[in-house]
């Protein structure tokens, strides 16, 4: 209730108080009674009811306290989401230059290629697969050319020592379930693929898989883009 609600809801309850102690007033004319309070201003109840007016006072600053304290409110949280903000837009530009170093690029890289190789390998002689042995191939031949390209800009790479880490779990839990298991070469993720059941999941992971290598060997690579004449 505002100030101008309980101005009002004074009004009306002066009202109902002077009808229920002379009801000879009311009745002498119910309307006349009724519409004088319709009129009854915060400066008619200060002249005549003092106490009321400390009433109404009181509210005011009541109202005025719990909007300041609403404000401080919001300001506390606007400024706790910009510091959120602003965390995540440095822990982002942090992981980005991670991510952009020859290392990290040859290592997903590395996971890309055991993906796609268990993603062959998995349905290897059913009718339904989740991708060809020619995709096994053109994958090998990418990850080839990716690394002979990462090391060239980047001769203290050790390949070894960053393939065994691709076949490591990743350092926190994978986000996406069934497609973070199959990405590991530990046994974990090759239970899920050497399930007899064809599953709808796995091949949607195998086909990203495939295509995320390609577009990683497209990035560094970008001339395989072009098509070279062959006649």
């Amino acid at each position: 209730m505002n100030a101008n609600q309980t101005v009002q809801f004074v009004a009306s309850t002066i009202r109902d108080e002077v009808g229920r102690a002379a009801p000879a007033i009311v009745n002498r004319n119910p309307r006349l009674f009724y519409e004088s309070f319709e009129h009854i201003d915060r400066a008619t109840i200060a002249n005549c009811w003092p106490t009321l007016e400390a009433v109404i006072v009181s509210k005011e600053r009541q109202e005025i306290a719990a909007a300041e304290s609403e404000r401080r409110q919001q300001e506390a949280q606007q400024q706790k989401e910009r510091e959120a903000e602003a965390v995540s837009a440095e822990r982002f530009r942090q992981q980005a230059t991670i991510d952009a170093q020859p290392g990290s690029r040859l290592e997903r890289a590395y996971r890309s290629y055991i993906g796609v190789k268990q993603c062959v390998e998995a349905r290897r002689g059913y009718a339904a697969i989740y991708l060809t042995e020619e995709q096994g191939i053109d994958a090998k031949a990418k990850v080839v050319a990716i690394e002979k390209a990462l090391r060239g800009s980047d001769p203290t790479l050790d390949p070894d020592a960053i393939w065994t880490k691709a076949n490591q779990p990743p350092a926190q839990e994978p986000s996406d379930g069934l497609a973070g298991l199959i990405q590991l070469s530990d046994g974990i993720g090759k239970q899920w693929l050497t399930y007899p059941q064809w599953f709808e999941e796995s091949d949607d992971y195998c086909r990203h898989t495939y295509v995320g290598l390609s577009d990683q060997f497209t990035a560094l690579i970008p001339d395989s883009r072009v098509v070279k004449k062959d006649f």
